[in-house]
């Protein structure tokens, strides 16, 4: 892989910076090695059709990793709004809750969360009168 990925860099006149770059590319190309050799071996494609591959994994890679950042952010919320919950501060766990479903908006548990709060503080308004 490493061969065929110099032969690319010499082949595209890629200086040495970029060189090295491109080279950290190969690393995130480990996950999908299999499947990149088969389809190289196979197919044969032009360096343009390689490149265009490369930053297709590449996306992909960063996709997953923004995924994995956001889904953390959206647990942070949801286990404050649980703690509030579990407190009896339904109108603030009501806000962290709307916060974990602004970032995933179909979450179950997040929104199971708000509507329970909202009932309660409906049956809380009709107790008092």
């Amino acid at each position: 892989m490493m061969k065929q990925l110099m032969i690319i860099i010499k082949f595209q006149n890629i200086d040495a910076n970029h060189a090295e770059a491109f080279a950290g590319k190969e690393i995130c190309l480990s996950f999908y090695r299999p499947n990149f050799l088969l389809y190289c071996i196979n197919e044969r494609p032009t360096t343009h059709q390689l490149i265009q591959i490369i930053h297709q994994i590449l996306n992909k890679l960063a996709q997953d990793f923004m995924d994995k950042v956001q889904q953390q952010q959206q647990q942070q919320q949801q286990i404050q709004g649980l703690q509030l919950y579990m407190m009896n501060d339904y109108y603030e766990a009501i806000q962290y809750f709307e916060k974990a479903l602004n970032i995933r908006p179909q979450h179950l548990l997040s929104l199971w969360a708000k509507i329970d709060c909202l009932l309660i503080q409906e049956y809380e308004i009709l107790e008092q009168k």
